[in-house]
């Protein structure tokens, strides 16, 4: 064979970097960045999340190595400056010596209980909004985004009379279809109460179980706005499951390696086994 003359060609990657930047125009550290990229493998689409970044001092980020295609850009953070009016210990199971330990802060300015928003590029706060973003070989896109801090929502959850039981809730916020956790702790408020601060106005699902043998995971769907709420999940809102078996139709056998997706039709959220 003639192995002299072989031509290989690669396609070039492309890069997405900027800065995240706050309502006075400085620059925000820490910020998360993630990139979401449609695909279409399965014959739908799904848009599905594959870079991620934090940004430096500067409020510079980099995301790089990236295939041509349709992006989504967000970025999270929180307030440099926010304070929260719960401030306890998070909860943990087996430390009953933090049950109430509740600390306030001394002089709380309600003004300073604020949030970012997750900002979806160009300033959309949810992803139903966002634009996407066309994303050409060896192309190296310059996108910032900018975060504004808007009044934070305390969400207060109701402790089990059993003081041995400890409650284990989630916020989640859903995400191109898909529900992604809210980066809150989950505190002892008071002697009979739980709670989350600091998070953004929004519609989220509360996903909550407890250590109880046999304890079920519940959700409940919260639209939040300012100020607080108090949520809980009841048995009525159980999360479901769904058992299929799979039959042969000649009555053979099946392949040993079988993949089912249950697809959520409203928005195309994936289950899979």
């Amino acid at each position: 064979m003639d192995t002299e003359s072989l031509l290989l060609k690669l396609m070039p990657e492309a890069t997405i970097s900027g800065h995240v930047i706050d309502e006075s125009g400085d620059p925000v550290k820490e910020a998360t960045i993630k990139l979401y990229r449609e695909n279409r493998d399965r014959g739908d689409v799904r848009i599905m999340q594959v870079g991620f970044a934090q940004t430096n001092e500067l409020g510079e980020y980099d995301v790089d190595h990236l295939q041509p295609g349709t992006y989504y850009l967000l970025a999270t953070a929180t307030p440099w400056y926010a304070i929260h009016p719960q401030s306890a210990q998070p909860a943990r199971p087996g430390q009953p010596g933090q049950q109430n330990a509740v600390q306030v802060v001394d002089s709380f300015d309600p003004s300073l209980d604020v949030a970012y928003p997750t900002i979806f590029y160009p300033e959309a706060t949810d992803s139903a909004s966002a634009e996407a973003i066309q994303v050409r070989p060896a192309e190296q896109r310059n996108i910032d985004l900018r975060l504004f801090p808007v009044p934070a929502v305390t969400v207060t959850i109701p402790r089990p009379s059993d003081n041995k039981i400890v409650v284990s809730a989630i916020l989640r916020q859903k995400v191109f279809g898909q529900l992604e956790p809210f980066q809150g702790e989950l505190r002892y408020a008071s002697p009979t109460t739980y709670a989350i601060s600091g998070v953004p106005p929004g519609e989220y699902v509360l996903q909550q179980s407890d250590d109880a043998p046999g304890a079920i995971t519940r959700s409940v769907r919260l639209n939040l706005t300012t100020g607080s709420a108090s949520a809980s999940a009841n048995a009525e809102q159980e999360l479901g499951n769904i058992k299929l078996q799979f039959k042969a139709l000649d009555g053979g056998s099946l392949p040993i390696h079988l993949q089912v997706a249950l697809i959520a039709k409203d928005v195309h959220s994936v289950q899979s086994a």
